[in-house]
């Protein structure tokens, strides 16, 4: 299971689970027949518990019923079941140490919204793929808010069903309005985050060092081959963006200007997590907190 924080649907699966009732909803499956066919999928079986007697599987249940409010539809029964497993202590000890406070504060908060009364039952729009039409190395400028300009590079295409996403790294230029000339040769703009990004290597996850022996570890690849490659993945993967697409509402298309295409390297797959900006007022707040670019 792959987390990247600690609210409900934080992880592949609680947000895989509400994604699956709302394609459900969106087709017009009764919120019964859609939470049923949702149990059955992911095999929650009511009378699951374990040998202490608490229910299995209560992160998805959860995740049922928070999603369940939030569109209308919350029934008693899954309610009930995951108003237990937040009573019961949750998952909090799942969490490292570190984390527990917000895992235990996001389960409070949930507990308290799965208290209150649903709001009227609401059909989740259907969704409506979005499909860019950038290519690999589209070079393109941006006008920001403050009138200057900066510009991005597509380093890579992402396909998801019928989506199609862009993702850009940032060239070193800020100022006037760039020419297909003056960014031929311009070089990547790593991120104020990045210097740290790479102090902080060594505590990647895959680390199976714990404890006292983390500082061993860490004194030992600073002095290794393995330093040089870990430096070099995250040059290659810092600041990598999702730029959201043409077809978004607050897309301004005298904003942008396009700047030719140049020859580059493409990244793939896990490569391309970085930050997914929606809408375009959100690619300008990650400018300035990665980039203080304003």
């Amino acid at each position: 299971m792959g987390a990247w924080g600690t609210d409900i649907f934080d992880d592949d699966e609680t947000s895989d689970l509400r994604g699956g009732l709302e394609d459900l909803l969106v087709a017009g499956v009764s919120p019964t027949d859609a939470s049923a066919k949702v149990v059955l999928d992911w095999d929650l079986s009511l009378l699951d518990t374990d040998e202490e007697g608490r229910l299995r599987n209560g992160r998805l249940w959860l995740a049922l019923a928070v999603a369940q409010h939030e569109f209308g539809v919350l029934q008693p029964d899954v309610r009930d079941r995951a108003l237990a497993f937040v009573e019961a202590g949750g998952d909090v000890a799942d969490f490292e140490t570190e984390y527990q406070a917000a895992r235990r504060s996001a389960l409070r908060k949930a507990a308290k919204l799965l208290m209150s009364k649903p709001k009227k039952v609401r059909r989740p729009e259907k969704f409506k793929a979005q499909r860019t039409a950038w290519q690999l190395g589209d070079v393109l400028g941006y006008r920001l808010r403050s009138g200057r300009w900066i510009v991005v590079r597509v380093v890579g295409i992402s396909e998801s069903g019928s989506s199609r996403d862009a993702h850009v790294e940032l060239l070193a230029w800020q100022g006037g309005m760039p020419t297909t000339e003056s960014v031929r040769s311009l070089k990547r703009l790593q991120t104020i985050q990045f210097e740290e990004h790479l102090k902080d290597v060594w505590k990647t996850p895959e680390s199976p060092y714990q404890g006292e022996q983390l500082e061993r570890w860490a004194q030992a690849w600073r002095s290794s081959p393995r330093r040089a490659e870990d430096e070099a993945r995250i040059r290659r993967f810092d600041g990598i963006m999702q730029l959201p697409t043409e077809h978004e509402e607050d897309f301004d298309a005298s904003r942008v200007i396009a700047l030719g295409n140049q020859t580059c390297e493409a990244l793939g797959g896990h490569e391309l997590g970085g930050e997914f900006p929606y809408p375009w007022s959100r690619f300008e707040e990650l400018l300035e907190d990665h980039f203080d670019l304003r």
